[in-house]
């Protein structure tokens, strides 16, 4: 087998799908190897026009410039093209993947991205700022570099460099919570998860009854888990959901 391949990975999309809209497509595949460098960007057709963000923030016009659209197999293709086989070990990273990992199953093409956003917020050194001062990735590159990054770099590989330096830093990581110890985001965003849970504990179990992500694990680790077992039955009540401490 292969060794392990470390690959950046980064999509650009016609707009982001809501409960609502479910029809957007990729229009852009950019991967690297995070050891080489070596990376390779595609663009794709889409059935809709240029959205209005990528009218402003690349310039684009009419069509996407892609000759085909995406497919599963355009995806491995990719990989060939900067080195990794169908053999390979691989472990993928990205910038706020939530996004891209859902795209990517529309097209059955089902991987696990790392989020290296969930690891600098899980640095106790980058936890509160990200919380509160912005999370993107250009503020990211800055917090960890000192840099400030070129702004026009989204539909270009361009992107993954500033991301494969985010990547060298964060693997060089060390002593890490496994968990947040503060609110993420929100309108209580830098509040200790604790007294969140103290506030706002219905919004707390709606979280986690809703999600199973970093926060919602989070969440949970904070509120105790008290079990009561009735005397005359085998079943039991938890105070799972419970407001009483509202």
């Amino acid at each position: 087998m292969d060794t392990v391949k470390n690959i950046l990975i980064d999509e650009e999309f016609t707009g982001l799908d809501n409960t609502f809209i479910q029809d957007n497509e990729i229009v852009q595949l950019k991967l690297m190897d995070a050891d080489t460098g070596d990376g390779i960007r595609i663009d794709f057709r889409a059935t809709k026009p240029v959205s209005l963000f990528h009218r402003l923030h690349c310039g684009l016009e009419g069509e996407y410039p892609g000759e085909a659209s995406f497919t599963a197999a355009a995806f491995e293709t990719a990989l060939a093209k900067i080195g990794v086989t169908p053999e390979s070990e691989r472990r993928y990273f990205g910038y706020g993947v939530s996004s891209d990992t859902a795209m990517l199953r529309k097209y059955r093409v089902k991987i696990e991205i790392v989020d290296l956003q969930e690891l600098i917020r899980l640095n106790p050194e980058y936890e509160q700022q990200m919380a509160v001062g912005g999370s993107s990735m250009e503020v990211a590159y800055l917090l960890l570099t000192g840099k400030r990054p070129p702004l026009d770099t989204h539909f270009g590989l361009g992107e993954l460099d500033l991301i494969r330096e985010i990547y060298r830093k964060v693997m060089a990581f060390t002593g890490c919570n496994t968990l947040l110890s503060v609110m993420p985001y929100g309108h209580c965003a830098g509040m200790p998860i604790d007294e969140y849970v103290a506030g706002y504990r219905r919004a707390a179990d709606g979280y986690r009854f809703n999600n199973s992500d970093l926060l919602a694990k989070s969440l949970t680790a904070r509120i105790p888990a008290r079990v009561f077992y009735h005397d005359d039955e085998d079943d039991f009540d938890d105070d799972w959901g419970d407001d009483d401490d509202d």
